[in-house]
């Protein structure tokens, strides 16, 4: 159920457009939030180009700052730039009427077309293209979950390829990177544990 970051890499190229990997790349690195809070709410100032960091903000007002891959503010950029979406990821079809339309830009880095002044996009936009992305890449474990947990595991193996294993603290990093609880930390470690 977990993709490797060689498989990820692969997956995020695979999407014709930019407003589709950057949902992955931002799961993918530990952005998420109840319902997807942390990306509906991350807007182009809250990127910082120069240092590679995020600032997230959930429903609540809450925030925290991460950094993140140049590979992934490589996407946000894309993703930030781009003005068309291309439906089906690219792949024609005689049942559409049109096969791209035009992107609604507005202060947030995940749009959609059709929106009106600075609304944001809804959780089931994000489970619509993730649920595209899964079936063309002809993949069942391509979730917003997975991807997350995903995310863990590369962390987790990082951190072991620099220390030689992992301890109660590692796991209570990964968990705040992830916007998880750090009091379950011990679910974390059960659920990476076998796979490190």
């Amino acid at each position: 159920k977990f993709i490797t970051i060689e498989e990820f890499n692969d997956i995020t190229d695979y999407c014709v457009n930019a407003q589709d990997a950057v949902i992955l790349a931002l799961l993918f690195e530990g952005v998420k939030g109840e319902e997807y809070e942390e990306i509906l709410n991350l807007k182009v100032d809250d990127c910082n180009f120069d240092t590679n960091e995020l600032k997230l903000t959930k429903n609540n007002g809450e925030e925290r700052n991460i950094t993140v891959s140049e590979r992934t503010m490589s996407i946000i950029q894309d993703a930030i730039n781009e003005r068309e979406y291309f439906k089906n990821n690219g792949e024609m079809s005689e049942n559409l009427k049109s096969y791209k339309y035009k992107i609604t830009v507005t202060d947030h880095v995940v749009r959609i077309s059709n929106l009106k002044n600075d609304d944001k996009i809804k959780p089931c936009n994000i489970f619509s293209r993730i649920n595209k992305i899964k079936k063309f890449w002809g993949n069942p474990y391509i979730t917003p979950t997975s991807i997350w947990y995903s995310g863990m595991l590369n962390m987790a193996k990082n951190i072991k390829n620099e220390k030689g294993e992992l301890n109660k603290e590692d796991y209570i990093e990964i968990n705040n990177r992830f916007g998880f609880n750090e009091l379950y930390w011990h679910k974390t470690k059960s659920r990476l544990v076998d796979f490190l």
